[in-house]
């Protein structure tokens, strides 16, 4: 197989607390061994125009690599010119299919004609080997999703899908997903790769980088997640963001809030009118959106609230997304310090904290240890490490972007001046300057600042 350049992408719907919690964890990653014994090239076929698919075989429990094993579902999109090399991409999670973003997405036509996209369903998700919950929670946790609170409903979803998937149910956490990655790069014929990682899709970067430093060539970091944070730290940056975005996109000019008033209303259901807001705050146009939807709703008339909620519900496998944050963070053990928690997260978040945290209720049940916190480390790496933050992210605030960058001691750090979770897809003076360094191999200045959707860097 021909050797060449290899950007990942990883995506991500993260959701971000001040005060510790303290549950079980591990001092470190499970050790998770590189794939020492010969890996097959994968077998690659036709699925639907020029796109091509194939599968990768890889253990269940990297912890007992000879044991059971699931498969991975990966596609292929050919450069429509000549190929700078090969481009994964991973757009969302834990939980969006990347796969299908590969065959049916929109992507840069600077991306597209350079690079080979290719990418995973990671597992647990889309047409990768799932967990067996038996149809409790509805498709993919969905009914779960929707109403959190519902403790019965939720013990027995967790029940359900331990019983179904005892050999996988704890073993969807990153350290699993980054092993996979190393199993997918050998197998792909690569030496050192280059990634590039969309909020939760950073954190497995950089716990990639921190197993393999010697295997990443180049390393972009876009909508960042701080790994040196528990649960509560990042649920509780998170609400204290869309907080302020509620205050932007709905305070009225007599002082009065549209969240608010729709709140007051009886015909209104709290946990849509909460989950709109949620899934407004993503969007660069999503302050817009959201008043007309509370406008409408202050009137009776919901379907705009009911839209923006049931898009964010609908956006990921909610029974993915949970296995993985719980195996990944710290979190309460018991759903009284979950309500612990819920409660601190209320008060420094009054309209939308105790949503965010009650999305995360399960955690408290899931089985299995989660990592301990660590920093953002190279480990000895010397690739060329690029973090990228928006001034208006709320699912992941610069703050994050800048910690992160600081920890890490290197690289640079592209600072977007826009509205939007992630910048990548948004800004063409992002897209410039992380194509030009995956296919040169040389970093953009320490420090560049993008304005909107400006082509060119401004002055910093």
């Amino acid at each position: 197989m021909r050797r060449g350049i290899v950007l990942v992408v990883t995506a991500v719907l993260v959701a971000a607390c001040s005060a510790s919690v303290e549950p079980t964890v591990d001092e470190a990653a499970p050790s998770v061994p590189p794939a020492s014994s010969p890996v097959t090239p994968l077998q690659w076929s036709a699925c639907g125009g020029v796109v091509e698919c194939a599968t990768l075989t890889v253990p269940a429990d990297w912890a007992d690599p000879t044991g059971p094993s699931i498969e991975l579902a990966v596609a292929r999109r050919p450069a429509t010119g000549a190929s700078a090399g090969t481009l994964f991409v991973n757009p969302g999670g834990p939980g969006a299919s990347a796969a299908d973003r590969v065959i049916a997405g929109t992507w840069p036509a600077a991306l597209v004609e350079s690079f080979d996209l290719v990418s995973w369903d990671p597992r647990g998700v889309g047409a990768s080997t799932n967990l067996d919950c038996g149809g409790v929670g509805g498709t993919n946790g969905t009914a779960v999703h929707r109403n959190p609170t519902d403790t019965a409903g939720l013990e027995a979803f967790v029940s359900a899908c331990t019983t179904g998937s005892p050999g996988l149910v704890d073993h969807l956490g990153t350290s699993e997903s980054v092993a996979d990655l190393d199993a997918l790069r050998l197998a792909m014929g690569i030496d050192r790769l280059n990634y590039l990682g969309f909020s939760y899709g950073t954190y497995l970067g950089l716990a990639y980088l921190r197993a393999y430093p010697d295997a990443v060539r180049t390393l972009v970091l876009d909508g960042v997640v701080n790994p040196a944070e528990d649960i509560e730290q990042l649920l509780t940056a998170q609400s204290l963001a869309m907080e302020q975005f509620l205050v932007e996109a709905a305070d009225q000019p007599d002082g009065a809030n549209l969240f608010d008033l729709a709140r007051s209303s009886p015909s209104v259901d709290p946990d849509t009118l909460a989950f709109a807001a949620i899934a407004a705050s993503y969007s660069p146009s999503g302050a817009g959106r959201l008043r007309a939807a509370l406008s409408a709703a202050t009137t009776g008339d919901q379907r705009g609230l009911e839209q923006l909620a049931e898009s964010y519900w609908s956006g990921v496998s909610y029974t993915a997304y949970l296995a993985t944050l719980c195996s990944d963070l710290p979190h309460p053990e018991d759903l009284a310090a979950h309500a612990a928690m819920t409660a601190r997260m209320a008060l420094v978040s009054p309209r939308l904290g105790t949503a965010i945290a009650d999305e995360v209720r399960g955690c408290a049940l899931w089985p299995g240890s989660t990592v301990a916190p660590w920093p953002a480390t190279t480990a000895g790496s010397d690739a060329v490490i690029i973090v990228v933050g928006a001034t208006g992210d709320r699912a992941t605030p610069l703050a994050s972007a800048e910690a992160v960058h600081t920890a890490l001691g290197t690289g640079a750090l592209i600072i977007h001046e826009a509205d939007g979770h992630t910048s990548f897809d948004a800004s063409p003076c992002v897209q410039r300057l992380v194509i030009d360094a995956v296919a040169t191999g040389a970093a953009p200045p320490s420090r560049s600042r993008c304005v909107g959707r400006a082509a060119s860097p401004s002055p910093p």
